[in-house]
C-alpha cells in the first residue's frame, strides 16, 4: 500500500509517487544536462542554479514547463532561458510564478511554478538555467516540449460570493427537487494547450440529468450544471465530472478547504483536493427555477440577442430577483426580476463584448431566501438561504457575412463640345 501524508497547505495536485528522481542527491547538479524532453532531478541546496540544453531549429516552437510546487514540495521555482554561442549565453527570457486561477481559500494549484512557451528565432543551442528560490533541497520536474493537448481539472461547488469575504467555509453543491446545482471546473492547462474542453458527467441517480458544459477555447474556467426532476429521491454520492478534448479525457478532482476559517486576513487557510466529487439531491422544492427560452442562440459579430428567460417560483418565495451572468461574458450582464415577477430577458451586444466566433456557455446565479420545511413534520419551518443557478444556453457566434461590394459606376461618356457658331 502507498501511505500519503501531505503537508497542510501543499498543492499536492498531482501524484506524489510519479516523481521519483533516478539522479542521486550526491550526483555533480553543476553539469549541464542535455534535455531531450522531460527530466526529473533535485533542486541544489540555497537556491544554486541548475542548466539544462536543448537544441531547436529556427521556428521551433517549445513549451518550458517547471513543476514542483504543484506535486506538493516545499519550492518556489525560477528558470532563464538562455542562446548559447559557445562559452557566451545571451539572455532570452525569465519565468517566474503563473497567475492564480482560484481564490487562496478555494485551492492552490501550484502557481508558483513556472512555465514559458519559447519559439527559436535562430538554429542553436539553448539553455534553461533553473533555481529554487527557496533555500530547501526538493525534486522537480522539467519539460520541454513541443505544444499538445494536456490539461487537469480541479472541481468545485459555485456559490455566489459575498461583497467583503471575510471567512472560509466548507461549501457544498445541493441540488433541489425541480432545481438546477452547478460546479465552477478550473482548467490548469499545459503544453501551451488552448483549445475548448467539453464537460460531461457519470455515476448520476435516477431523476438527475447532466445538462453538460464547456470551457471554451482560450479560457481557464466553466461550468457544468446538473438538473433534478420533480420526483427527484434523496441522494448522496460521488459523481464524476469529466473533460474532454479530442482523444484525451480527464476526470476532475475536488477542492475545498481542510477546515473553515471565521478571519481569512487573521489565519490561514489550507485547503486539499479530493479524488471524487460529492453531490446530494435534497428532497424539497427549489425555490426558484430560471429557463431560458432555447438551448442554443446563434449571432453574428455585429449582431445583438435578446434571450427571454422564464421563471418557476415555489415554496412561497416570491422576492426581486437579480441574475448575475456566469461564463465568457465580460462584464457579465445582470438582470433584474420585480417581485413575483416570472419572466424576464437579457440583451447581449455581441460587437460591444468583442466576441470571436465561437460557442460561449452562460447560465445566471442568484440566491434564494425562503421557508424551508425539515423533514419532520412537527419541526418548524426554517429560513434557509439557497444559491440558485439558471439552465445553461450557448450563445454561438459567427462570423460576420462581408459586405457586397458595391458595383462600379462607369463614367459617363463625354459630350462632344458643340461647334463655334460661324457668322455669315
Amino acid at each position: 500500500f502507498v501511505l500519503s501524508i501531505s503537508r497542510p497547505g501543499a498543492s499536492g495536485l498531482d501524484e506524489v509517487p510519479a516523481l521519483r528522481p533516478s539522479e542521486k542527491l550526491d550526483a555533480d547538479l553543476s553539469k549541464p544536462v542535455a534535455l531531450e524532453a522531460t527530466y526529473q532531478g533535485w533542486f541544489p541546496a540555497r537556491g544554486k542554479a541548475r542548466y539544462f540544453t536543448f537544441a531547436a531549429k529556427k521556428g521551433d516552437v517549445r513549451i518550458i514547463e517547471l513543476r514542483s510546487a504543484r506535486l506538493g514540495y516545499d519550492a518556489d521555482p525560477f528558470f532563464l532561458v538562455e542562446k548559447l554561442d559557445g562559452d557566451k549565453a545571451t539572455f532570452i527570457a525569465e519565468a517566474n510564478d503563473r497567475p492564480a486561477l482560484a481564490a487562496k481559500d478555494e485551492f492552490d494549484g501550484g502557481w508558483a511554478d513556472p512555465t514559458y512557451r519559447f519559439e527559436a528565432k535562430e538554429d542553436g543551442t539553448y539553455r534553461v538555467k533553473l533555481r529554487n528560490l527557496f533555500p530547501t533541497r526538493v525534486p522537480f520536474e522539467l519539460s520541454v516540449q513541443p505544444p499538445g493537448v494536456a490539461f487537469e481539472l480541479v472541481t468545485l461547488p459555485s456559490e455566489v460570493a459575498p461583497a467583503k469575504k471575510t471567512a472560509a467555509a466548507i461549501t457544498a453543491a445541493p441540488l433541489w427537487r425541480g432545481g438546477v446545482a452547478t460546479f465552477k471546473v478550473v482548467a490548469l492547462r499545459e503544453r501551451g494547450f488552448t483549445g475548448p474542453i467539453t464537460l460531461s458527467a457519470e455515476g448520476l441517480p435516477p431523476g438527475v440529468t447532466a445538462l453538460g458544459g464547456l470551457i471554451s477555447e482560450g479560457r481557464d474556467v466553466g461550468y457544468i450544471s446538473f438538473s433534478a426532476d420533480d420526483k427527484a429521491e434523496p441522494w448522496g454520492g460521488a459523481v464524476r465530472i469529466i473533460g474532454k478534448s479530442g482523444d484525451v479525457a480527464k476526470v476532475a478532482r475536488g477542492a475545498t478547504v481542510v477546515r473553515a476559517t471565521a478571519d481569512v486576513t487573521k489565519a490561514a487557510v489550507y485547503t486539499r483536493f479530493t479524488k471524487e466529487v460529492g453531490l446530494d439531491v435534497v428532497a424539497s422544492e427549489a425555490p426558484l427555477l430560471v429557463e431560458p427560452a432555447a438551448p442554443i442562440y446563434e449571432v453574428a459579430t455585429t449582431g445583438k440577442i435578446d434571450v427571454p428567460l422564464k421563471l418557476t417560483r415555489r415554496a412561497g418565495f416570491a422576492d426581486p430577483v437579480k441574475l448575475t451572468a456566469l461564463g465568457s461574458l465580460t462584464p457579465p450582464p445582470t438582470i433584474d426580476i420585480a417581485a413575483k415577477g416570472v419572466v424576464g430577458s437579457v440583451s447581449l451586444d455581441v460587437a460591444k463584448l468583442k466576441l470571436t466566433p465561437g460557442d460561449y456557455p452562460v447560465l445566471f446565479q442568484t440566491t434564494a431566501k425562503f421557508k424551508h420545511q425539515p423533514d419532520d413534520p412537527k419541526a418548524k419551518p426554517k429560513d434557509v438561504v439557497a444559491t440558485v443557478h439558471s439552465k445553461p444556453f450557448i450563445v454561438r457566434v459567427t462570423a460576420a457575412p462581408k459586405p457586397e461590394p458595391k458595383p462600379v459606376a462607369k463614367p459617363a461618356a463625354a459630350t462632344p463640345a458643340p461647334k463655334p457658331e460661324v457668322k455669315k
